[in-house]
C-alpha cells in the first residue's frame, strides 16, 4: 500500500471503514433481520431507478412540448406568411383588373373595342367607315 498515490490510498481507507461498520452490524443480526436490510437496499435501490424513470419521462414530455410549441410557431409563422402574399397577389392582380377595366372602358367609350368580339377596332366603329 506504500505504492499507492495519495488518493488511491485515501479512497481505500474511506472505503474500508465505510464497510467494516455494515459487515459488523449485519453479521450481528438474526438471518431473517439480514435478509430485511438487504431486501431494504434493494427497495431503495427500486425507488431510486423509479425516480430516474420518471425524471426521464418528465424530460421527455418537456422535449416534446418544446417541439410541438416550436413547431406551432413554425406553421403559425409559415400561414402568416402564405396569407401575406396571397394577400399580396390579390392586391396586384385587383389592381391590373381595375387597370385593364380603365384601358378597356375608356377604348369603349371612344368606340375603338369591340366587347362582344374581344378586339379593337382600327378606327372607330364600323358605321363611321
Amino acid at each position: 500500500m506504500a505504492m499507492c498515490p495519495p488518493p488511491m490510498r485515501k479512497f481505500r481507507i474511506l472505503w474500508k471503514q465505510a464497510i467494516i461498520p455494515v459487515q459488523l452490524e449485519i453479521h450481528q443480526r438474526h438471518p431473517f433481520q439480514v435478509l430485511h436490510f438487504m431486501h431494504w437496499d434493494v427497495a431503495i435501490l427500486k425507488m431510486q431507478t423509479n425516480e430516474i424513470r420518471a425524471n426521464m419521462k418528465a424530460l421527455d414530455y418537456k422535449i416534446d412540448t418544446k417541439f410541438t410549441q416550436l413547431d406551432h410557431k413554425i406553421d403559425t409563422k409559415f400561414t402568416q406568411l402564405d396569407s401575406k402574399v396571397d394577400t399580396k397577389f390579390y392586391q396586384v392582380s385587383k389592381k391590373f383588373d381595375t387597370l385593364m377595366m380603365l384601358i378597356i372602358g375608356g377604348a369603349v367609350l371612344k368606340g375603338g373595342y369591340d366587347v362582344y368580339k374581344d378586339e379593337f377596332k382600327h378606327s372607330g366603329s364600323k358605321e363611321q367607315v
